[in-house]
């Protein structure tokens, strides 16, 4: 998730607007732990 905004002329704009993700693997039901945190 990322944002970007500047102020111009006293009011702030939105610039852009970044988000991914991947619903997929948050369905399966799994938890998914990197094996080098053990």
């Amino acid at each position: 998730v990322g944002a970007a905004a500047s102020r111009k002329g006293g009011e702030w704009t939105v610039d852009k607007v970044v988000m991914s993700r991947s619903a997929r693997v948050l369905m399966e039901g799994w938890v998914r732990i990197p094996g080098d945190a053990f």
